[in-house]
C-alpha cells in the first residue's frame, strides 16, 4: 500500500514538472522554445504612397515594445526599421516607392529580452487604388496594387455593371440596370449613403467635379445629373435611344449611342456640339461596343463591330478625322496608355485568346493564365494594366485578375470564387 502511495505521489509531481516546463517553454522569450516564429496577426495593405502594417496586440505577456523590421527589394537581409509602444496596433510607412517590393516582420520586446519574429509579409505598392466588380458574387472588392488582399469589400444589392468614382469626396456610384437600381457608397469602408430606383435602367455614370454632380445614362434613353448627397436624380434629356457609356474631358460630356449609332458630344450646358457616326468609308458603325479618350492625344478610340467582325478606329478629336487601326474576329476590350500612345486589346477566343500590343507595329502575347478575359484598364501613371478573366470553375478558388507592367512582368494575382467583370483604377 505504501509503495503504491510512493508511486502516486512522483506521478503527481512528474506530471506537474512537466506542465510547468511546457509552459515555459511556450514563452515567446524563452531562448529554448521551440517555436521559431510568433503570430500576431501581422498584415500589409497599401494604399497609392503609404504601406499600413497592422498586428494584434500581444495577449497574456509582458512586453514594452514592438520592432518593425524591414527588407526593401534589392536589399539582402532585413533591418530594424522602427520601435513602437507597447498597445500600438499599426505603423503607416511612407517612406516608399512605387512598383518596389517591401518585406516585413516583427519581434516583441520583452522586459528583459526578445521574441523571436513573426513570419515575413510582402507588399509591392503602387500609384492608384484598383477596384474589381464581381457579377457572380455581387460585390465590389478595393485591392492593394499587388493584388495580394481586398482592402474594401462591399456587397452589392444586384451584379453590378458599371461604377463611377468621386475620388474628392470618397464617393462611387454604381449601376444595377437590370435591377433598375443604383446606389451611392462610402469608399472607405463600403457602406451604403443613398440610393434611387426611380429610373429605368440606370446604366453607366461619371463624376464632374467641377459642377460636383454625377451624369448618367439610362440605357433606356435619358441622361440624368445625380446628386451625390441623396442620389436624387434630375432629367437632362430623353433624346436617346440606347446611351450605354458615358465619359467626360475638358468639360464636355461624351455619350456612346448603341441605338443611335452614335457617340454625342455635349458641352457642359447640355448642348450637342458634334457627334461621330461614320467610319472612314463614310459608312455608318454598325453595333458600339465601347469608347476611350486619350486626353493627352485629343484623341478617341471606338470599338465597333458585331459577331466575328469587329474594328478598333481612332479619331481625332482636332482634324476630326476616324482612321482603321485594327481588325478581329472577337475584340473583348482594349486599353490605352496616353503616354506613349500603346494600345492594348484583348482577343478572347475559345481555345487562343491572347493580348495584342499595338504600338508602332503589331504584337500578340500569348498568356498562359489567361483563360477568357473580360476587361483590361491600363494605370496612368505608370502603364502597368489589370486584366480580370472568367474562368468557369465551380466552387474553386482560382487567379481571375491579374496585374501585369508594361514589359509583362507579373506583379501580382488575385484570386475568387467569383466572376470579376469591370476594372477601375482611380
Amino acid at each position: 500500500m505504501r509503495n503504491r502511495f510512493y508511486y502516486f505521489v512522483l506521478l503527481i509531481l512528474s506530471i506537474i514538472a512537466y506542465s510547468c516546463e511546457e509552459r515555459e517553454r511556450n514563452n515567446i522569450f524563452d531562448p529554448a522554445n521551440k517555436n521559431k516564429s510568433i503570430d500576431i496577426g501581422l498584415s500589409l495593405s497599401s494604399t497609392d504612397s503609404t504601406i499600413r502594417i497592422s498586428w494584434n496586440s500581444p495577449a497574456n505577456i509582458k512586453y514594452t515594445s514592438i520592432n518593425i523590421f524591414r527588407k526593401t527589394e534589392g536589399e539582402k537581409v532585413a533591418r530594424l526599421y522602427a520601435t513602437v509602444e507597447k498597445d500600438i496596433t499599426l505603423y503607416i510607412d511612407n517612406n516608399i516607392e512605387f512598383d518596389k517590393e517591401y518585406s516585413y516582420y516583427l519581434t516583441i520586446n520583452g522586459e528583459t529580452e526578445e521574441s523571436y519574429p513573426t513570419e515575413t509579409e510582402t507588399i509591392i505598392p503602387g500609384p492608384y487604388s484598383i477596384w474589381i466588380l464581381d457579377t457572380f458574387l455581387a460585390e465590389i472588392n478595393k485591392l492593394n496594387y499587388d493584388l495580394s488582399s481586398s482592402i474594401v469589400r462591399k456587397n452589392a444589392f444586384w451584379p453590378p455593371k458599371n461604377m463611377a468614382i468621386a475620388k474628392s469626396l470618397n464617393l462611387a456610384l454604381v449601376t444595377y440596370p437590370r435591377f433598375r437600381d443604383m446606389e451611392i457608397f462610402d469608399m472607405t469602408n463600403g457602406e451604403f449613403i443613398a440610393g434611387n430606383r426611380n429610373i429605368e435602367r440606370p446604366y453607366d455614370a461619371v463624376y464632374d467635379s467641377g459642377n460636383n454632380k454625377f451624369w448618367l445614362v439610362d440605357s433606356s434613353g435619358s441622361l440624368y445629373t445625380i446628386n451625390p448627397d441623396d442620389a436624387s436624380e434630375q432629367l437632362v434629356s430623353r433624346s436617346f435611344i440606347k446611351p450605354i457609356q458615358i465619359e467626360l474631358f475638358d468639360q464636355n460630356l461624351f455619350i456612346m449611342d448603341q441605338g443611335l449609332h452614335k457617340i454625342f458630344i455635349y458641352d457642359n450646358s447640355s448642348q450637342v456640339q458634334d457627334s461621330i457616326f461614320k467610319t472612314p468609308d463614310d459608312s455608318s458603325f454598325t453595333h458600339l461596343r465601347q469608347f476611350r479618350l486619350d486626353k493627352t492625344n485629343n484623341n478617341i478610340y471606338i470599338l465597333d463591330g458585331e459577331a466575328r467582325n469587329n474594328t478598333l478606329y481612332k479619331y481625332n478629336m482636332l482634324s476630326k478625322e476616324i482612321t482603321n487601326i485594327f481588325q478581329d474576329s472577337i475584340i473583348y476590350s482594349f486599353d490605352v496608355n496616353s503616354v506613349d500612345e500603346t494600345i492594348w486589346i484583348i482577343i478572347a477566343k475559345r481555345l487562343n485568346s491572347n493580348l495584342v500590343q499595338l504600338s508602332g507595329e503589331t504584337t500578340r502575347h500569348f498568356i498562359s493564365d489567361l483563360e477568357k478575359p473580360v476587361d483590361i484598364k491600363v494605370n496612368s501613371i505608370n502603364g502597368n494594366f489589370v486584366i480580370t478573366d472568367f474562368k468557369f470553375k465551380v466552387n474553386i478558388k482560382v487567379p481571375k485578375v491579374f496585374h501585369y507592367r508594361s514589359d509583362l512582368t507579373k506583379i501580382g494575382t488575385f484570386s475568387t470564387y467569383g466572376d470579376p467583370s469591370r476594372i477601375y483604377i482611380e
